[in-house]
C-alpha cells in the first residue's frame, strides 16, 4: 500500500506534461530503467520519428468476485487522449530522455536529440464507477478486472496491485488517474524523437546529487561538460521545457 509520501512524488511527475494537446498510445517502458535512445545518423535540426501505436488485443469479458463485493460490471474502461503532439512542440513542458551522445553541433547550431514520453491517464468517473468484470485497458492490454480494492489515500488497487500482476491507480483530486509503477515510479511510454535547436538563453539545471543540488550550466558549458561525458538522462528524472520550438531548459532530478 503506497505512503503519502509516495503518492506526492507521483504527483510532481504526473503534473509535468502540459501544453502538447495530441493523441495516440504507443511504447511502454519498464519502471526499473528507463535505456538511453540513440539518436539516427544525420539528424537534422528539427527532425521527427514518431510511433506507430501498439496493437491492442481485446481480453474476454467476464465477471468474477473479488473485493469489491457484489457490484459486477463488464464494460470497458479505456485512458484518455495523450497530451502530447511530437510534431506541435512549440510552447509545452514535457518528460523526455537523451544520451550525452545527443548533445551536438549541427550546422553551427546547438541541438539536443530528445526521446519524448507521456503519461497515461483516466478520467476519474470512469475509474470511480470501475467493477470487478469490467476490462481495464492500460499500457496497450486489456485486464479483467478480477478484484478491486481502495486504500485510504483514494488509490484503486486492481488484482492485487502491481506486485501482485495488477496495477495501483492513483489521482491527485485533478481529475485524473494514473498508474504508480515500484519506486514511486510513474508509467510512461513513448511518444516519438525530435531534435531540436538549443535556445541563447538555456539553463541546464542539474539536481540529481541531494548533496550538492542546483547546478546550473549554460549553452556553452553544456556543449562542453556533457558530449563525451557518458551521462544518460532518463525520463524518470528528465524535463524539458520548450519555447517557440526551441529548448528553454532542461532540469534533471533526483530518482531512487
Amino acid at each position: 500500500m503506497k505512503s503519502k509520501k509516495i503518492m506526492f512524488a507521483v504527483m510532481a511527475a504526473a503534473a509535468v506534461m502540459t501544453g502538447c494537446a495530441g493523441k495516440g498510445q504507443q511504447e511502454k517502458i519498464a519502471a526499473s530503467s528507463a535505456p538511453a535512445e540513440t539518436k539516427a545518423a544525420e539528424q537534422t535540426t528539427i527532425s521527427i520519428t514518431t510511433e506507430k501505436q501498439n496493437g491492442e488485443t481485446t481480453a474476454a469479458e467476464t465477471t468474477a468476485s473479488g473485493t469489491s463485493g457484489e457490484k459486477t460490471g463488464s464494460k470497458i474502461i479505456e485512458p484518455l487522449p495523450s497530451t502530447v503532439d511530437i510534431k506541435q512542440l512549440d510552447d509545452c513542458t514535457v518528460k523526455a530522455s537523451f544520451t550525452a551522445d545527443d548533445v551536438y553541433m549541427d550546422g553551427g547550431s546547438l541541438v539536443t536529440h530528445l526521446t519524448i514520453y507521456d503519461q497515461e491517464m483516466f478520467d476519474m468517473v470512469d475509474i470511480s464507477q470501475m467493477a470487478v468484470g469490467d476490462t481495464l485497458r492500460i499500457d496497450g492490454e486489456d485486464m479483467v478486472i478480477t478484484t478491486l480494492e481502495q486504500n485510504d489515500y483514494g488509490s484503486y488497487i486492481v488484482n492485487g496491485g502491481e506486485e501482485n500482476g495488477g496495477c495501483d491507480l492513483w489521482t491527485s483530486d485533478d481529475g485524473v488517474y494514473s498508474r504508480v509503477l515500484f519506486d514511486d515510479a510513474g508509467s510512461y511510454y513513448k511518444v516519438g524523437e525530435v531534435t531540436l535547436p538549443i535556445d541563447q538563453e538555456f539553463t541546464f539545471t542539474d539536481n540529481s546529487d541531494l548533496d550538492n543540488p542546483g547546478q546550473v550550466l549554460l549553452a556553452g558549458d553544456f556543449l562542453q561538460e556533457i558530449p563525451g561525458s557518458g551521462k544518460d538522462f532518463s525520463v524518470y528524472e528528465t524535463t524539458v521545457r520548450i519555447e517557440g520550438g526551441r529548448i528553454r531548459e532542461i532540469t534533471v532530478d533526483f530518482t531512487p
